[in-house]
């Protein structure tokens, strides 16, 4: 059996607040469809793959009410996996709430009602079991997990949960142990934008968004492929078209020329394969002689006519102040161990006994409380007077 897990798409976003005048139009009109451009290679994806099904696991539009363009590209999406013979298990979240259907979809499409609903289906001679519900009001406070029945009878069974961690939350919270109780063999999670592996065994898995929409989404960005024929263990496969990231540089002593040359420089040796959004940290001793603002506009103009080719734009410019080096080595370092170390379970395994006080649970089950643990660490552990002009 194979299927993907995916979930928050959030077709047709807006990216308000993001793309300013000083963006190519050209490039402009890549990131405003670049959420329908991630999910058009999810579905050529499923195709070549010959997965089975598909679980969208919540957030499939940006808003409650989408526009005609957004549902009519889901349909002939949706059309083309009918054609396919690949199934659909959807649910609406928290964006896309709904009372009713918000489109008509052909008949390999399974929208989850409201009520938790565990769907039957057979493969290989297997029976599977795929559970979910949709929301219909934009918070659900109440512990919809508990509706969820314990497996029994099935060879194979999915649970899908757009949702947060913690005790008490308005989007359906959850605790690992919650989801552990049913015996369920698969965990297909949604609502948090990072992918994130909250249990391996069974596997617990925030599959995160298919497209990056602002700098706090950065990185690569797709869904999860599962085939338990072979290894059953979910694998990451990319597919935004634009990725968030990035880049820091030392530039004391330099002249504005000379740092306009590194940066783009150091942007072509990265020979990007897809287009990146870049944020520039530069780690100078003398921030009051410069300006970013006038470095910016001095690298924008510099890029223009070749972002295509350096598959980069600058879109903004941030400058440090550090006492040496070593800030720079050891950010490389941070980067590389961050991942591991900040993650649920070591946090959840290093304060265990703090986490009996609700407030404290409800406040690290949160993606970006962990974020901010992360750069608060970095701070003390990479130096206290690092300050911009953020």
């Amino acid at each position: 059996m194979k299927f993907i897990h995916t979930a928050d798409l959030h077709l047709e976003s807006p990216f308000r607040g993001i793309l300013g005048d000083d963006f190519p139009s050209n490039l402009k009109k890549m990131i405003l469809n670049s959420t329908f451009n991630a999910f058009t290679n999810l579905v050529n994806d499923a195709i070549s793959k010959k997965v089975d099904f598909i679980l969208i696991v919540g957030d499939i539009f940006d808003i409650e009410n989408p526009t005609p363009k957004a549902k009519l590209f889901l349909q002939e999406k949706f059309q083309q996996l009918n054609e396919a013979n690949i199934s659909v298990f959807m649910s609406y979240g928290n964006h896309d709430y709904h009372a009713n259907d918000l489109g008509i979809y052909p008949k390999n499409v399974y929208v989850f009602p409201e009520q938790v609903t565990n769907k039957i289906i057979n493969i290989d001679n297997k029976t599977i079991g795929i559970c979910g519900f949709s929301y219909t009001n934009k918070w659900i406070s109440e512990k919809k997990i508990n509706e969820y029945p314990i497996k029994k009878n099935i060879d194979y069974q999915i649970g899908t949960f757009h949702g947060e961690q913690g005790n008490e939350s308005n989007y359906a919270s959850f605790m690992i142990d919650d989801l552990l109780a049913k015996h369920y063999d698969y965990w297909a999670l949604g609502h948090i934008h990072k992918r994130q592996q909250l249990n391996v065994e069974p596997p617990v898995w925030y599959s995160g968004n298919i497209q990056g929409r602002h700098k706090n989404e950065n990185g690569d960005k797709g869904y999860l492929f599962v085939d338990t024929d072979n290894d059953s263990k979910a694998k990451f496969i990319s597919t935004s078209v634009i990725d968030w990231n990035s880049m820091d540089l030392k530039v004391d002593d330099l002249s504005e020329l000379q740092i306009k040359n590194l940066i783009i420089d150091t942007i072509s040796k990265q020979q990007f394969s897809k287009t990146n959004l870049l944020e520039i940290n530069l780690y100078c001793n003398q921030i009051d002689e410069m300006s970013s603002d006038d470095l910016l506009e001095i690298v924008q103009d510099a890029i223009y006519s070749i972002y295509t080719d350096l598959n980069a734009w600058v879109y903004n410019i941030n400058l440090k102040s550090i006492q040496n080096s070593f800030n720079l080595i050891g950010d490389k370092y941070w980067k590389l161990t961050e991942s591991k170390v900040f993650n649920n379970e070591n946090i959840l395994n290093t304060a265990d006994s703090l986490f009996k006080y609700p407030f404290i649970n409800d406040h690290f089950s949160k993606n970006e409380s962990i974020e901010d643990l992360n750069q608060s660490a970095k701070n003390i552990l990479m130096g206290e007077n690092m300050k911009g002009d953020e």
